[in-house]
């Protein structure tokens, strides 16, 4: 296995990589969509959030489906993840076995695809990412997930005011990630822009 990256990107890199895969795109496929920025570090692979009508479609889809692979999961951010990975897979294990450091993160449903894509990784690869980091991202996964995630770097950003980390309610479907993994950013709420990705750039700036 290749040896973790001694130096990760910054968590603003991150959000600004979340920010950008919803103007341009790597690797499209129906209903998601995938940019792969090299950064300094390495390469930081972001997953696009909710952006158009049929995203929602994949929000709204949102009972627990098992997994033979990940156990139980949001049934819509699941097929988007399955959906994508033949596309992401071989890229992915040629970089990471040429040695390049590879982050992976994503905003609101980009954060859900970024968290289950981590579990294909390990499940299909047996490679982990060497991060994962999420801004506003709903629950994606269960308990089977969350305990293979666990030697995973991860920071789960969340602001304050913004509900869509809360969705859909905890049962089958938990956050990976202890509570010292989770950053708040506390501010005045404004629930008409607490969402957005520009809202978390802004507040980490």
């Amino acid at each position: 296995m290749v040896s973790p990256a001694l130096h990760a990107p910054s968590l603003l890199t991150f959000a600004l990589a979340a920010q950008e895969s919803y103007a341009r795109a790597s690797i499209t496929t129906n209903g998601s969509e995938v940019l792969f920025k090299w950064v300094p570090e390495g390469l930081v692979v972001a997953g696009r959030g909710t952006d158009e009508a049929r995203d929602i479609l994949t929000d709204a889809w949102g009972w627990p489906v098992q997994d033979p692979d990940l156990g139980w999961c949001h049934a819509g951010f699941l097929h988007d993840a399955r959906a994508m990975w033949p596309l992401i897979r071989d890229p992915l294990f040629k970089h990471l076995m040429a040695g390049t450091a590879v982050w992976l993160t994503g905003h609101s449903k980009g954060g859900a695809w970024a968290t289950l894509t981590a579990g294909l990784m390990l499940a299909d690869l047996k490679l982990p990412p060497d991060g994962l980091v999420t801004f506003g991202a709903p629950r994606a996964g269960g308990w089977k997930l969350l305990r293979a995630l666990e030697g995973i770097p991860l920071r789960r950003v969340v602001d304050s005011g913004d509900p869509v980390p809360h969705v859909p309610p905890p049962g089958l479907l938990v956050h990976p990630g202890r509570d010292m993994n989770r950053l708040l950013l506390p501010h005045p709420p404004d629930l008409r822009l607490d969402h957005p990705i520009a809202r978390y750039v802004e507040l980490i700036r």
